[in-house]
């Protein structure tokens, strides 16, 4: 089992707050947003020796294979172990094909990370965090990054329907072995 599953990121720095699907997020992380090429390692180091548990990457902060080395390389260091930590990522809708954009990130994401699946993923019709390129067995959290396609303006009339076939796609890899256990809120504006 998992330990985003049980209650031992209760005790880390910062806290842990419970999903509904009964995993557990620590409260406190390292983004990874514009850390890049020989910076990742340093701060995963610094991140990893202050106790943080979470880190966050995206598609779009292209680190994904950097962050996924340094874990790998660290946390024996610290005597951890995958499970004592709580990996995400994310990505934005495609503007051409938004269904099989999004099985196409989650599996671009899934090799990149040298991952087999994805624990939970979340529709947050907001800003939100991912990760990928981990070099790990799973993702803890899957989020569609933006709630729109990055080469589209915020009030273009396809915005809509792109989430709703994204968010499509990815209930439609539930229960998968790729996608399990979602967390899902259906918000589509």
């Amino acid at each position: 089992m998992c330990v985003a599953m049980s209650s031992a990121f209760q005790s880390v720095k910062g806290g842990a707050a419970k999903l509904n699907t009964g995993f557990y997020i620590p409260l406190v992380g390292l983004g990874t947003y514009k850390i890049t090429g020989d910076q990742v390692k340093p701060a995963v180091d610094a991140a990893l020796s202050c106790g943080y548990r979470m880190f966050d990457t995206a598609k779009y902060y292209v680190n994904e294979p950097e962050v996924g080395a340094a874990l790998e390389e660290l946390l024996p260091k610290y005597g951890l172990k995958r499970e004592d930590i709580f990996l995400t990522t994310k990505f934005s809708p495609d503007p051409n094909d938004p269904a099989a954009g999004a099985r196409r990130h989650v599996m671009e994401s899934l090799e990149c990370l040298k991952t087999e699946h994805v624990h939970t993923f979340i529709n947050p019709f907001h800003n939100f965090l991912i990760c990928s390129a981990l070099h790990f067995s799973y993702i803890d959290m899957l989020l569609i990054h933006y709630p729109k396609a990055s080469e589209l303006d915020d009030k273009d009339e396809r915005n809509p329907l792109h989430r709703k076939l994204t968010y499509m796609e990815l209930e439609k890899m539930k229960g998968t072995t790729l996608v399990t256990d979602p967390l899902s809120y259906q918000v589509f504006p």
